[in-house]
This record gives C-alpha cells, structure tokens and sequence, in this order.
C-alpha cells in the first residue's frame, strides 16, 4: 500500500462516523483499536467537544483515561487522523465559522468566546484553515436576522418616513 492510498483511507476512516471506523495501518498489515481504547478515545473526544472554550489541559486528558502524554498522542493520532490539539483547534475554529456567521458577537468576543487566548493566534489559525480572515469570512457568509431594508414593503416604509432611495 502506497502513502497516499494510506493517507486517503485514513482520511475516509475518520470522516465515516466521525472515527468509528478506526484503522491503524503497521507495514501493509491492518489493525483494529481494541473496544476499551477505542471507548477511551471516544470518552476524550468527547471531553473536548465540550471544553473546547475553556484552557484544556492534554496531558491532565491522558493522565486521566489512563495513558501516557505521548501513548496518547499516538493513539488518538493514529484513530483519529488527526492529534488532540489539532483536533480541539478544529473544534474551536468550527464554532467561530458559526458564531461568526449566526450573531453579531465581534471578532474579539468570538475568539475569547471558543477558548482561543490570543486574538493574533485566532486570526491566522482561522485564516490558515478557511481561507479568509475572521472579519472578511463573516462579510461572505453573514446570515444576520434582519431583513435588508430592500424586502421590506414600501408601504411600510412610506407610513414610517424613511426614504426609498438605495443605491445599488
């Protein structure tokens, strides 16, 4: 098996329900997690799903499900495709691409908002994942809850005096 067949079977195991498809691949040969550390694994993605806001502490995460720092680094690596910190800064940047598009938070407020520490961190590790810088990615894909004023009924407009002129 070549890298880039393994990389894609790698890549496809993790987006198939979210990882419940998890392979290691060793020298051509396939192993599946045993269902306890698979359970362990879970267990800790699942911490993250719901900490990501706050300052997760990986090696306390590992410590606590039972393995080492590095074990777990591997492991959840090697399930996953992906390793914890990336995993919680993928968590992280998803919730930004929904608090930036759904409310009228600022940039500064959804960065501190999704656990991000440093508003430059925030910016280039959203930039670097969506193509965009935080405030241009919410200018393309803004679905406020106000109506522009253009799908309001002109009558309505005419019986509050607020002009019609829109420049276009």
């Amino acid at each position: 098996m070549n890298l880039k067949t393994y990389i894609t079977i790698k890549n496809k195991c993790f987006d198939l329900n979210h990882g419940f498809a998890i392979i290691a691949v060793f020298g051509g040969s396939m192993k599946l997690a045993s269902a306890a550390t698979k359970q362990l694994l879970w267990q800790a993605r699942q911490y993250i799903d719901g900490t990501y806001a706050e300052h997760v502490e990986l090696p306390q995460l590992a410590e606590q499900i039972g393995f080492s720092h590095y074990h777990f680094l591997r492991l959840f690596q090697r399930n996953f495709a992906i390793t914890p910190h990336q995993y919680l800064i993928h968590r992280r940047i998803e919730r930004a691409r929904e608090l930036l598009v759904a409310s009228d938070l600022s940039v500064t407020e959804v960065c501190f908002a999704v656990g991000f520490q440093s508003l430059g961190s925030f910016s280039s590790l959203f930039q670097r994942s969506t193509g965009h810088a935080p405030s241009h990615y919410r200018r393309r894909n803004f679905q406020g809850f106000s109506l522009p004023r253009r799908f309001v009924p002109s009558c309505y407009l005419t019986i509050f005096g607020i002009g019609l002129s829109y420049k276009h």
